[in-house]
């Protein structure tokens, strides 16, 4: 008892000793005490109960006639013990506060618009911490807003490559954050590999299944998924993945009521899981496209209750698509508003036709 008495005392000095290199170091007047008196304590009980380093020497000669190496030999080796791991920790703290250096620049160049400097700086804070994931997703995400921004085929072809093998990291390196594994799902998508898309975003579901934002996403990567899979020509795959999309929106509203009582009367209204208009929009796309058009005009009417303009626009054209289908002519006309007010949906629109042969 008494000798592991003095271990405690003495590896609380050691561990409390170690840390201040990291962080709460010996200018903490409280830390400082602390870590002395730990000292003081070892010191104390090693001379009063006789449990120090001659002690143990003497007991392991007079036991086995160990003849080894003595207090001064031991004294030497523990302080090149402590000095390397001083050595170690101490290159470690300046590593990464140099990282998060870096990172604070980056943030100061994208608030500037200045995105090449930005891409320096996290690109360097990378360097200098490989064990962060948020370096490799703030790259990933910079290559990826380049792609739009070079006409050069090929070298969009190498961001993209380039993108998503970062994003590959940052999965490695935190595997249970779901925001870097849907982030991958969606580079998938846009590489073609739809398989590994679906994978990634049920993973990422699996990670965090109570919060919308989470149903959002996975439903938007469902429908793209299921949109390529129809340009492809593969209709009973397509159809499987849309119902996936419509199961997702379903389990948002009634996921809540598998809780017990007493936490359902816990819970926060701000994140409350409903049918929200982007969710609404998705499970109306998928609807649309499965053919039940008055299920479609049901979840698009509610699509188009978002607050983004632009998420409106896009409501009102599916939904304008739906309406014309089920044979209401001013179906059109709420197309042509959708259109004219945000031209960028001109785009999906090409799509719409092809998908609904219009």
């Amino acid at each position: 008892m008494v000798s592991l008495q003095y271990s405690y005392t003495g590896t609380a000095a050691l561990a409390l000793g170690l840390h201040a290199v990291i962080d709460f170091d010996l200018s903490f007047g409280s830390i400082a005490l602390l870590f002395w008196a730990l000292l003081a304590l070892s010191a104390y009980r090693e001379a009063a109960l006789g449990v120090g380093l001659a002690s143990a020497k003497k007991n392991l000669q007079g036991r086995n006639g160990y003849t080894g190496l003595g207090t001064p030999g031991l004294t030497v080796l523990l302080l090149l013990f402590l000095g390397l791991a001083s050595i170690c920790l101490t290159a470690g703290t300046f590593t990464l506060r140099a990282a998060v250096a870096k990172a604070q620049a980056y943030s100061l160049a994208i608030q500037k618009g200045d995105e090449k400097t930005a891409l320096e700086y996290i690109q360097a804070a990378s360097r200098w911490d490989r064990w962060s994931a948020q370096y490799s997703s703030a790259q990933a995400y910079l290559l990826i807003a380049g792609i739009e921004h070079n006409p050069d085929q090929l070298a969009q072809k190498a961001l993209a490559l380039a993108s998503l093998d970062l994003v590959r990291r940052a999965v490695q390196l935190d595997s249970y954050n779901p925001e870097h594994r849907f982030l991958l799902a969606r580079l998938y998508l846009a590489n073609g590999q739809l398989e590994k898309a679906l994978s990634e975003a049920a993973q990422a579901k699996a990670l965090q299944p109570w919060l919308i934002n989470t149903y959002e996403e996975i439903a938007s990567i469902y429908v793209n998924v299921a949109v390529q899979q129809l340009l492809r020509g593969q209709k009973e795959t397509a159809g499987i993945t849309l119902r996936q999309a419509l199961a997702v929106a379903h389990e948002a509203i009634t996921k809540k009521d598998t809780l017990p009582p007493r936490l359902i009367s816990l819970w926060e209204s701000e994140s409350d899981l409903s049918l929200t208009p982007a969710l609404a929009l998705t499970a109306g796309q998928s609807a649309l496209l499965l053919g039940d058009y008055n299920q479609a005009r049901d979840f698009l009417a509610l699509a188009c209750q978002a607050e983004d303009q632009k998420a409106q626009a896009v409501a009102q054209l599916w939904l304008g698509i739906a309406m014309q289908k089920s044979g209401d002519l001013s179906g059109a006309t709420l197309q042509e508003k959708a259109r004219r007010t945000y031209p960028e949906v001109e785009s999906e629109y090409a799509v719409i036709k092809i998908l609904m042969g219009l």
